[in-house]
């Protein structure tokens, strides 16, 4: 099993890029400041998402988003982000780990098996897409992050955000 039995809430108070955005979007909930910016920019850079980012953004982006989410890397910013799917609420920084308790006390009222089961069965879709399909794009997927224009493009982009 993949899932986590608990709910799981996510603070993003920065950043959450590439794998941020993954793990936040991974959540059960999550809270998002208003400066606060989300996304998986791969496309940009060439790089193709594996099954399961592209699975999980589907189960939570909007449909409307879905596409600029996958296919175009947009990032979004804290009140975006909800209305594209990627968050659910948007909290001033200082307050995020007040209103996280608060979120935490409401899913803590859940009976536990009632969560686990409920939470088990509205991610089987997800789950059971990736396992049907991962393998038919796995091999495709290493090719393409291994080939010389890609790993050229990454140094491109990482220099251009860190030079």
């Amino acid at each position: 099993r993949v899932l986590f039995r608990s709910p799981v809430i996510a603070m993003m108070e920065g950043r959450a890029v590439a794998g941020g955005c993954m793990m936040a979007a991974a959540c059960d909930f999550r809270l998002i400041a208003p400066e606060a910016r989300i996304g998986i920019p791969e496309m940009r850079v060439g790089v193709p998402l594996p099954m399961m980012a592209i699975e999980i953004m589907r189960f939570v982006a909007n449909t409307k988003d879905f596409q600029a989410v996958v296919n175009v890397g947009r990032m979004f910013e804290g009140g975006e982000a909800v209305a594209a799917g990627l968050a659910n609420e948007v909290v001033s920084k200082a307050k995020l780990p007040t209103r996280a308790d608060q979120v935490a006390e409401e899913f803590g009222e859940i009976p536990a098996a009632a969560f686990r089961m409920t939470k088990q069965q509205s991610r089987a879709p997800v789950m059971r897409q990736v396992a049907e399909n991962r393998a038919a794009f796995f091999a495709e997927y290493l090719k393409i992050w291994r080939s010389p224009v890609t790993r050229a493009s990454i140094q491109r982009y990482v220099a251009e955000r860190l030079g």
